[in-house]
């Protein structure tokens, strides 16, 4: 019996000398990051192509989130929220505008060179929620999306039907 417990004791307390000398520290990567940027992007519309007038678009939005970085000190992944207006008006009578509306939620996923590889995304009214009287809701996006990077589009495109671009312009003409 002491025989046996000696056994298993020593055997214990040579394998904790080798856990002491072989420590394997974990590796420490960078504490995540806050971040926040505005923006604001002007540009002739690339959705509403409406016959007799010239559309315009005025984009403008806040992004807020985190970054996590790798041990290197290189960007990782990126979870983010975007809320922002869009502005949708005639060329010719800037106060004859539509005002739409974006608010969702994404990660970004890096490659070890700091290359964006991956997106996902999700949301109410992702890219565009348009009300207009007498017509109710248009373009209402929602759910989940996948950033495609062989291309740089989010999946599906969220470019509007032609019933919603008729839409738009009916109303647009109209004011």
């Amino acid at each position: 019996m002491k025989k046996r417990f000696l056994t298993v004791f020593s055997g214990a307390l040579i394998l904790a000398m080798v856990l002491v000398l072989v420590q394997v520290s974990p590796v420490a990567a960078m504490k995540p990051g806050p971040f926040y940027a505005e923006y604001a992007v002007e540009m002739p519309s690339q959705t509403y192509f409406c016959p007799g007038f010239t559309v315009w678009e005025s984009w403008q939005w806040t992004e807020s989130g985190l970054v996590y970085f790798d041990r290197d000190g290189n960007p990782i992944r990126f979870h983010l929220n975007e809320v922002g207006t869009t502005i949708i008006s005639r060329v010719d009578k800037p106060s004859a505008q539509v005002t739409a509306t974006f608010d969702y939620h994404a990660t970004i996923i890096f490659d070890e060179d700091g290359n964006w590889i991956e997106g996902h995304a999700s949301g109410m009214g992702y890219k565009i929620n348009i009300t207009l009287p007498g017509y109710g809701l248009l373009e209402r996006d929602a759910g989940y999306t996948y950033m495609d990077s062989s291309v740089w589009y989010w999946t599906p495109n969220w470019f509007a039907s032609p019933k919603e671009v008729e839409a738009v312009c009916t109303y647009l003409a109209s004011l």
